[in-house]
């Protein structure tokens, strides 16, 4: 082994920065220093006259002067102090704000993204729709995915031509198979695996949750076509209509813009109706 470590370029910078400030906190202050001292020199060279008026103005001089010193060390400091910190670590503006609906050309991306709908589950194979938050968390109700939703989820890891840095789910038993899935294909770290609590909840059907697909699809356009929502219900399923999931869809995407910056943030989305209120909401 060698006995003398090679430093990287980080640790490098980070030894170097101290000693950068140190310097320019020197020249600054000798700078400050020849300044002073030239022009005490000039005060100086001026003679005093030997009468008592010229001795009480000698004084008031030596008084005015001694403030000077005063002020001069304390605007000394905090040029020292404030002036290099200023020049080398400027802060950069905020870009924090509200993802806009619809996106104009004149929106700058921070991120690139990729949707992708859960894999089929369990419940879906029997026709049965389920849109309660909480249930759609349990694992022994038929929420997880199927075979079949799991061949689905493979075969799209294989079409897709970005590969995801950062995965986005909600907390549904399917959602959570889906992400695994995808991050054991691409071989992506758990803290890059990212749950998402309350903005990727899918549209709540309401009163008519548990119902079967085939009753409900028809009724539910019905109402979306008059932006109407399904009646509401005591078991706390949501009853919502497409504005809503509108509005967390665009909540999501503001913190996910502020929050990261470069990355391909694969979306697992929990049905279709979520992919496609985002296309519309960005395009309308």
């Amino acid at each position: 082994m060698c006995n003398s470590p090679i430093l990287s370029n980080s640790v490098r910078l980070n030894i170097m920065i101290p000693s950068i400030i140190s310097f320019i906190v020197i020249i600054f202050l000798v700078n400050n220093v020849i300044s002073y001292n030239a022009s005490s020199n000039t005060s100086n060279n001026i003679s005093p006259t030997n009468n008592p008026s010229s001795k009480k103005n000698t004084l008031i001089s030596s008084s005015h002067l001694s403030s000077s010193r005063r002020s001069f060390l304390k605007s000394s400091t905090k040029g020292a102090l404030i002036t290099p910190m200023t020049i080398l670590f400027k802060p950069q503006p905020s870009n924090a704000q509200l993802f806009p609906f619809p996106t104009t050309d004149k929106y700058t991306w921070s991120n690139r993204y990729i949707l992708m709908r859960a894999g089929l589950t369990l419940k879906e194979e029997q026709g049965i729709l389920e849109t309660n938050p909480l249930f759609l968390t349990s694992r022994v109700s038929g929420n997880t995915l199927s075979q079949t939703g799991a061949s689905q989820i493979l075969q799209s890891c294989d079409s897709l031509t970005l590969t995801p840095t950062i995965i986005k789910h909600p907390l549904s038993a399917a959602c959570i198979d889906t992400a695994n899935l995808v991050a054991g294909r691409f071989k992506i770290g758990r803290d890059r695996v990212v749950p998402e609590f309350t903005f990727m909840d899918g549209r709540g059907a309401g009163l008519w949750n548990g119902l079967t697909r085939v009753d409900t699809t028809n009724a539910l356009l019905a109402l979306d076509r008059n932006k109407e929502t399904p009646p509401s219900t005591t078991d706390g399923t949501p009853s919502e209509d497409l504005l809503t999931v509108s509005i967390r869809l665009r909540q999501l995407l503001s913190v996910l813009e502020t929050q990261y910056g470069g990355e391909n943030i694969l979306l697992v989305l929990p049905d279709e109706v979520m992919g496609g209120v985002l296309l519309e909401s960005m395009v309308e």
